[in-house]
Parts: C-alpha cells; sequence; structure tokens
C-alpha cells in the first residue's frame, strides 16, 4: 500500500501535465510568439510614422512656386486649352501663331491614352499637330523654347513644306505630345 499512493501521485501528476499544464505551456509560448510579432509591428508603425512625418516636413518645405511649377510640369488632369494657350504663348514670343490644330483621337473620344508602365503606375498621354510658318532659324529657336519650357512636351513629328512665292517662310506641321498624372 505504501508503494501504491506515490505511483498513484506520480501517475495523477504525470496525467495533470499532460492534460493541462503542458497545453497551457505550449499556449503561452504560443502568446509569447504573437507578443513578439505585435512588437515588431508596433515598432515598424512607429519608424513608419517618423518617416511619414520626414515626408510631410519635406513637403511642407516645398514652396508655392515650386509646387506650381510641378504642376505645370506634370498635371493632374489633362487641360487641352492650357496646353494649347501654353505652346501659343511659347510661339508668340517669336512672332509666330499656332494654326490648323488637331487633338489627336485615340481609341476614346477624349483624345486622352492611359499607359500602364509596369511598376511605376498609370499616366495618361495626349497628342496634337498644329501649324506655324515661320522662317527655319525661328523654327529651330521655337523649338529650343518648347524643350525648355516647364511642360514635359515630346515632339513626335515635324513635316516641312514650302509656301509658294514665299523665299524665306516654310509651313511647319508639328505633332507633340505630352503627359498627366491622373488623381486616384
Amino acid at each position: 500500500m505504501q508503494f501504491l499512493v506515490p505511483v498513484i501521485l506520480i501517475m495523477l501528476s504525470v496525467g495533470l501535465f499532460a492534460t493541462w499544464v503542458d497545453p497551457q505551456y505550449q499556449l503561452i509560448q504560443e502568446r509569447q510568439v504573437e507578443k513578439t510579432r505585435y512588437e515588431e509591428t508596433l515598432a515598424k508603425t512607429v519608424e513608419i510614422r517618423e518617416f511619414r512625418n520626414d515626408i510631410q516636413q519635406s513637403y511642407n518645405a516645398i514652396s508655392e512656386e515650386d509646387l506650381n511649377r510641378l504642376s505645370k510640369m506634370l498635371p493632374t488632369h489633362i487641360d487641352n486649352i492650357r496646353l494649347i494657350l501654353d505652346v501659343n504663348s511659347v510661339a508668340s514670343k517669336r512672332g509666330m501663331t499656332i494654326r490648323d490644330i488637331k487633338i489627336n483621337l485615340t481609341d476614346n473620344s477624349a483624345g486622352v491614352e492611359e499607359i500602364n508602365v509596369s511598376d511605376q503606375g498609370l499616366y495618361g498621354v495626349v497628342g496634337f499637330n498644329f501649324t506655324v510658318v515661320t522662317t527655319y532659324e525661328n523654327f529651330k529657336d521655337f523649338i529650343d523654347d518648347l524643350a525648355l519650357s516647364l511642360r514635359i512636351i515630346d515632339v513626335t513629328s515635324i513635316e516641312i513644306s514650302e509656301i509658294p512665292e514665299e523665299v524665306d517662310f516654310y509651313r511647319f506641321n508639328v505633332g507633340i505630345k505630352t503627359y498627366w498624372l491622373p488623381t486616384e
């Protein structure tokens, strides 16, 4: 009998360990791992918040003039009239007026094309053609002025034709395209 009581107590403690203590110990270990993940996530959140605040401070340090220049260079919406007026303003500095303006229509009727550039996101493209009459030298200066303007403009085509009875003047049919970032 004396031998039986310690054996029963040992078996009872092994059974208690297997049915209650070990599962609770495993649960505590799982919770500790989960707590560690939460602490890491919280630390990452604090790091991201600090990064966001740094970016916000950098953005706030940009002057209003620079923001306007960025908006002109890569607008968030397409404004065909503003684009035509900008190009005409550059042309008028050279004594020219743009004529025969044609918005290039793509598959959609607005003349706006969206391009997906893999990881870089979406941006829109709009193109138009116009004609100017001027001398070759003046036209070269006009193209240089377009290149120096704030708006991103790609010249896609130039057609030169003679004007009868004019010695130094030519008709230049120019195709350009510009870009914009749609807001999400």
